[in-house]
């Protein structure tokens, strides 16, 4: 595989208030092994409060490219950055996590010798402070398939920056990411999942997501946050897919609704109430129900029960999760 005369790999870096992680991030992107020009990192100050830009600009690679904007947060952000991008394949990369930079030349070589959309890797939850390493000499390789076929038989929950793509598929297909602060990259996954048609799965890591206590992902006003994204994904999952395929959309809608699931569990009653979650919810089942005319007859019954009772569903999962952490 020749790496010397085309941008192969473009990775997508989007800073905001980062400063004590983003220098870790981007020495993870140039340790990557490639040749300068093979590569290039983009970085898009999203606003930030703190000294992330400083962090930034002392870098001084010719395949850095750096911009800045007023915030706009995280969807948008990676918007702008894969606009901008030149590489044949994109890496969304957040900018307090670091990569496993001895993965990538594997990455990309099976990227270019399947003829891939797609390619999704392991990754690890980290804290900092430990010292990881991921990386084997060897892996696992998935058959290539569609990414409905992967989706129908997995349940995997697909993170933007768990994959490798294909720029071009991306552009055609006008995959793009949603205009929510948080929750974004169900939909986002969704759509990959529905338009890819060469899809692999290594079993090799590629990725360290950083665990910070606190963070806005963690925090119970997430989950609040979380709901309004995870509803208006589920109307658009309701919108998109049933025409063109009434499996798959019957498989997201569902699989929407565990995650709306778990996101309430997050939020208290009063949090709930403010939201009008149990009523939004009902409304959007219904809703869903009508558009999916073709669904099986069990989903649809399944759906006429939840949209009657969804507080006696949301209650039976919070039993089921209990009893299985339950130890006899």
């Amino acid at each position: 595989m020749s790496m010397k005369d085309e941008v192969l790999l473009s990775f997508l870096v989007p800073v905001y208030n980062v400063e004590a992680f983003v220098g870790e991030c981007l020495q993870s992107l140039f340790d990557c092994g490639l040749e300068q020009s093979s590569f290039e990192v983009i970085v898009m100050l999203d606003g930030s409060k703190d000294g992330s830009e400083a962090v930034v600009r002392q870098r001084k690679e010719s395949n850095l490219k750096i911009y800045s904007q007023a915030n706009k947060g995280l969807a948008l952000t990676r918007n702008e950055l894969l606009k901008l991008s030149s590489g044949k394949y994109v890496w969304f990369v957040d900018s307090d996590d670091k990569i496993e930079p001895r993965s990538v030349a594997t990455f990309l070589s099976v990227m270019e010798d399947g003829d891939l959309d797609v390619l999704m890797f392991d990754y690890q939850d980290w804290d900092g402070r430990q010292s990881m390493d991921g990386w084997q000499t060897t892996y696992g390789l998935s058959e290539i398939e569609t990414g409905k076929a992967f989706y129908l038989k997995n349940k995997r929950f697909q993170v933007a920056w768990s994959s490798l793509y294909k720029r071009s598929f991306l552009l055609q297909n006008g995959i793009v990411f949603p205009d929510y602060r948080v929750g974004e990259d169900l939909q986002f996954s969704q759509m990959v999942y529905f338009f890819s048609q060469r899809v692999r799965q290594i079993s090799l890591c590629g990725y360290y997501y950083r665990q910070v206590l606190g963070s806005l992902s963690k925090t119970s006003s997430s989950g609040v946050k979380s709901l309004d994204a995870f509803l208006k994904t589920f109307r658009f999952a309701s919108d998109l897919y049933p025409e063109k395929d009434s499996e798959f959309a019957s498989t997201v809608i569902f699989r929407t609704l565990r995650e709306l699931n778990v996101q309430a569990r997050t939020a208290t009653k009063e949090q709930l109430a403010d939201c009008d979650y149990w009523n939004k919810l009902t409304e959007h089942i219904n809703y869903a129900r009508r558009k999916n005319s073709g669904m099986a007859l069990s989903y649809k019954m399944l759906l006429c029960v939840w949209a009657v009772l969804p507080k006696s569903f949301f209650y039976v999962q919070v039993a089921l999760n209990k009893l299985k952490n339950l130890k006899f």
